[in-house]
């Protein structure tokens, strides 16, 4: 497409009506589009229609855009001659059925409309405002983490231990994903993904909880310790795809949907969800099974189950 010749607001309007012909304007039956331009737009359309009436070729097309897009083509007629175009400022788009004709006008008549954009506010807003949330964001994930920490040590003992462990770790591969997304793609954390990350330490930290609770029925079952830790893992696989699944699910949906920091929400959500059934499979259940073979965990004492033994 070449330059654009004729604005929106060098059309006066359009219409959708019957197509006549003759001098006695017969209605032929068929619907076409009428179009009326303003004095300057007149002109305009004369020297552009008269350019295209001097191609031989299929490029005696006019295109009509709205938003950057392509709304209508309509072709040159043939008995139009060169440079001298359309006079008289009124023109036709014909060869459409009703429902075109009526759906282009007003299309047409919309870029014809006036608009000018008054402020009516302006303030300023300074980057510590930034600076301050995010410190917010950051100081509430800490007291988060810490309190989940905090609980799975209390109940869980060394069993809570190893937990506290696997979620540095996710959390450390979580920190290490985004600074590369930064440098190769330009990623930016904003605070609704902050967020995003801290319900994911929740996630992560339920992976845990099912597996350990899943160990403590296999011992008071009568298995031993060792023992228990496969099987407890193998039962609880099934309920932990399903619960990381859902979430990664829901993520995806939401990111696909929302718009604006929603967006970043739901991108850090679905990532920490990966990352940490990631990290529960490669470490929870090898780094439970080694510490399942000391003595002290074998009696019950460290391990947080002592009452199920």
């Amino acid at each position: 497409m070449g330059p654009v010749a004729l604005g929106g607001t060098d059309i006066s309007g359009a219409t959708a009506q019957f197509a006549t012909s003759g001098q006695n304007a017969i209605t032929t039956g068929a619907w076409e589009t009428s179009l009326r331009l303003s004095g300057q737009g007149a002109r305009k359309f004369a020297e552009t229609t008269g350019k295209l009436a001097c191609n031989q070729n299929d490029t005696r097309r006019l295109g009509i855009t709205l938003d950057s897009v392509v709304i209508n083509s309509p072709p040159m007629a043939q008995d139009v001659q060169c440079h001298q175009g359309i006079v008289g400022g009124r023109a036709e788009i014909t060869g459409q059925t009703e429902a075109e004709a009526k759906a282009l006008a007003p299309l047409i008549s919309t870029g014809a409309l006036p608009l000018t954009l008054t402020p009516q506010t302006r303030s300023t807003v300074s980057a510590t405002l930034g600076a301050d949330s995010l410190h917010a964001g950051l100081v509430a994930g800490a007291l988060g983490v810490g309190a989940v920490f905090l609980y799975l040590l209390a109940f869980y003992r060394g069993l809570g231990l190893l937990a506290c462990i696997g979620l540095a770790i996710a959390a450390a591969l979580n920190f290490g994903v985004v600074i590369l997304m930064g440098r190769l793609i330009g990623f930016t954390l904003t605070l609704a993904g902050i967020a995003g990350l801290i319900v994911a330490v929740g996630i992560s930290a339920d992976s845990y909880v099912v597996f350990f609770e899943r160990l403590k029925d296999e011992v008071r079952e009568g298995k031993t310790l060792r023992a228990a830790v496969d099987r407890g893992w193998a039962r609880s696989f099934h309920t932990l795809v399903s619960a990381n699944t859902v979430s990664f699910a829901a993520a995806l949906v939401l990111y696909l949907l929302a718009i604006g920091p929603v967006r970043g929400f739901a991108f850090t959500l679905g990532l920490a969800t990966a990352v940490d059934f990631f990290t529960a499979w490669m470490f929870g259940r090898p780094a439970v099974s080694l510490f399942a073979r000391t003595r002290l965990l074998r009696e019950g004492r460290l391990a947080g189950i002592r009452a199920a033994i």
